[in-house]
């Protein structure tokens, strides 16, 4: 890094510090120690640290050791960094919003923040904030630095700043945290299951449709997305990424799967399993055999499917990207700008869920017995009431047969005397 971008990163840290410190208690409190819908925001930030420190060597292990059994260690680690990210996000885009309504300052140009930090460099940090300091652990060695750091780098401020801007694009960059560990996550399982692979070089077949194992998956992630229910949307999106996952590393547990397909402009629901599943380098091809009965018509049609899909990695990595996103939303980051990226990851999962494939359909009738006739018969009579006399006597039942059924009136001998 240059000398001249050295200086503006000093400038705009110290920015940070000079106005976290003038706003004291309204910003820092409140970026530091706010939390949205109950989250323990102390928990979170302290969780930050030790999910980076175990991802870290868990790349290391699998990359470098080849260590298989690293990769869905790595899977789990990295999808709690996701969460965590995006708690994080919330966390921070709630704070702003706090911040902006209390109506404290958060503009300052160029001339306003240079006379803060030379106020500072000349008196030190002002009592209630150094008090506000040490309630947070800090030392007095490292207030000291604070304010050596804040006096040296004083000189380097050479514009005005926004603190809400700052904060909408520090919640942001959580996000891009998340979509990183997505992204390792997505990288595990390549190594796990795909490095190393040969290409694929035979034909494509034209026929193409969303992949129908998943089909389902995916219309309940957009019947969330286009309600806007970004409840339904983190359930849908973890479920769909589940699936996904459960089909590259455990594909025996789609024996017995439900398969939708859109064929003349109907979704049929069909009934099958998976045959087989050979990966290639970033390819993934499955045999796929499904049943669908046409009682109308009483025949019973067998599929069977070969389904090529080339994106099967990115529509994974998809997957996850648009959970962290719900996952924040969900949580309290309501910034507009993640419906922009959302809308943008939708259209890229549909398109990294098309497959092609080649059907082959053959049919038998359905065998299908008599149906017997109904049979309507009046209700049970109850077992005998003991009267007062002490003879046992039984309610009379009539009854008058209706269109549906029969409608019983129930009378006791002695009751209706009384």
């Amino acid at each position: 890094m240059s000398g001249d971008a050295m200086k503006k990163v000093a400038g705009i840290l110290v920015v940070v510090l000079v106005l976290g410190l003038a706003v004291s208690s309204a910003v820092s409190a409140g970026v530091f120690v706010s939390a949205s819908k109950g989250v323990d925001s102390n928990s979170v930030y302290n969780a930050f640290w030790d999910i980076l420190e175990n991802e870290s060597y868990l790349v290391y292990k699998l990359n470098v050791t080849h260590d298989l059994s690293a990769a869905p260690a790595l899977v789990k680690n990295s999808r709690r960094g996701e969460e965590n990210a995006a708690e994080i996000s919330a966390l921070i885009w709630v704070a702003r919003n706090e911040l902006k309504a209390s109506g404290v300052k958060t503009y300052y140009t160029a001339d306003e923040l240079r006379a803060m930090a030379e106020n500072i460099s000349k008196n030190g940090l002002p009592e209630d904030t150094v008090r506000s300091l040490k309630e947070q652990g800090w030392t007095d060695d490292e207030i000291k630095a604070l304010e050596d750091y804040i006096r040296k780098n004083a000189d380097n401020i050479t514009s005005g700043f926004d603190m809400l801007e700052f904060l909408k694009n520090f919640s942001k960059a959580f996000v891009d945290v998340a979509f990183r560990y997505s992204s390792y996550e997505s990288w595990a399982i390549w190594k796990w299951k795909w490095e190393g692979l040969p290409d694929f070089t035979d034909t494509i077949p034209d026929n193409v449709s969303i992949n129908p194992l998943l089909a389902q998956d995916w219309m309940d992630l957009y019947a969330a997305y286009a309600s806007n229910n970004t409840t339904a949307l983190v359930k849908a999106a973890n479920s769909l990424s589940a699936e996904m996952y459960s089909l590259f590393v455990s594909p025996s547990s789609f024996k017995s799967k439900s398969f939708v397909v859109l064929q003349n402009g109907k979704l049929i629901l069909y009934h099958g399993s998976i045959k087989s599943l050979k990966f290639y380098r970033d390819f993934l091809v499955l045999n796929a055999t499904a049943t669908y009965a046409d009682w109308h018509n009483e025949k019973e049609f067998i599929y069977n499917w070969v389904i090529y899909w080339p994106k099967a990695l990115k529509a994974y990595n998809l997957t996850r990207q648009i959970y962290s996103l719900v996952f924040a939303m969900e949580n309290g980051n309501d910034n507009p700008e993640l419906r922009w990226i959302l809308n943008e990851k939708m259209d890229e999962l549909r398109e990294s869920l098309i497959v092609h494939y080649t059907e082959n359909v053959r049919e038998r009738n359905l065998k299908i017995g008599p149906r017997p006739p109904i049979k309507i018969e009046p209700p049970h009579q109850p077992i005998g009431m003991q009267s007062r006399g002490g003879s046992s006597s039984s309610p009379q039942v009539t009854g008058t047969k209706t269109s549906v059924g029969v409608y019983a009136h129930i009378t006791h001998p002695n009751r209706d005397r009384a």
